[in-house]
């Protein structure tokens, strides 16, 4: 999955034209194509029920879910602080270099080619603090979506304006499309008067099986449409931690680590499994995202869910 929290949405989807004559393709401003699914809210899908592992909380009026980027939260900051490092021996390094040629005074080619290094790496710097740095570490603690079926109603937490995103239910054009990733995935788009895209919230479940996701697609669409909520909620074998309004735990961020990240599913019986090269991943990879996300959850702040929704 990727680790930008939506980047790859906000380029290649927000922006493109609604296409209604070629239901599997959106058209962009600029003539380039995009494979997509349309999927019409009011038509029914017999595939297999696919809530995924991202639900906190559900009941007759709102479900509540953890964003498409819970899975590997802490991992962009953790190969962010690793490229950080570098880049600031890097800058360091030139720092000196260059301060050394103006105590001798030899100003000649090499301290241009120093100076032009050295301000590119503080851009680079700053670059990647603001892309990974302001959603994880000093961001947010989650970015929920919230289906308000009382309401009718779509909420989203949307990570770059750093606001709540709502809309009715019957606003959003709903799609699948393929990622940079080559994994589908289920797009609530809000567009303009042309059609044109304006706003992408993107479902908590992606994969490379356009089945399983048309089938994570249904489970909300059966929610909103008020399909019995005993039927529904047999489907989730797993609940996400209820962190509406707070933090969650070390304990829960280590279960989640190791639910998410270093365990195999079986989607056809929801089997959980551990592979066999669990323990060393999890010593090699585990232990470090699981300190980073720590971290990110330690400097971050817990969204505001405002009271009427």
């Amino acid at each position: 999955m990727s680790g930008n929290y939506g980047y790859e949405n906000q380029n290649l989807i927000q922006g493109l034209k609604i296409n209604h004559e070629k239901p599997q393709v959106l058209t962009y401003i600029n003539e380039r194509g995009l494979i997509n699914f349309n999927l019409d809210p009011k038509r029914a899908l017999k595939n297999k029920l696919m809530p995924y592992l991202n639900i906190q909380k559900i009941n007759e009026d709102y479900l509540v879910c953890n964003d498409a980027w819970e899975e590997i939260r802490g991992l962009p900051s953790l190969f962010s602080v690793w490229f950080s490092i570098l880049i600031m021996i890097f800058v360091v390094f030139l720092f000196i270099i260059l301060v050394s040629i103006l105590i001798k005074g030899n100003i000649e080619l090499p301290f241009f080619i120093s100076c032009i290094g050295f301000i590119g790496g503080i851009y680079l710097f700053k670059k990647v603090s603001q892309i990974s740095f302001g959603r994880e570490l000093f961001g947010y603690t989650h970015y929920p979506l919230i289906f308000n079926r009382e309401k009718q109603e779509l909420y989203y937490f949307e990570p770059f304006k750093k606001k709540w995103i709502s809309a009715p239910w019957s606003d959003y054009h709903f799609s699948i499309n393929i990622n940079e990733n080559h994994e589908y995935a289920v797009n609530a788009s809000l567009v303009d008067q042309n059609e044109i895209i304006q706003q992408v919230v993107v479902f908590p479940f992606r994969f490379r099986s356009l089945s399983l996701v048309e089938g994570h697609w249904e489970f909300f669409r059966r929610y909103m449409a008020g399909e019995d909520l005993e039927k529904l909620k047999s489907h989730i074998h797993y609940f996400a931690p209820n962190v509406v309004d707070r933090k969650e735990t070390a304990s829960e961020s280590w279960f989640r680590l190791k639910l998410l990240r270093f365990s195999e599913r079986d989607y056809v019986t929801d089997e959980v499994k551990l592979p066999s090269n669990f323990n060393l991943n999890l010593i090699l990879f585990g232990i470090p995202q699981f300190l980073v996300r720590r971290l990110c959850v330690m400097t971050s702040k817990t969204p505001i869910v405002p009271e009427e929704w």
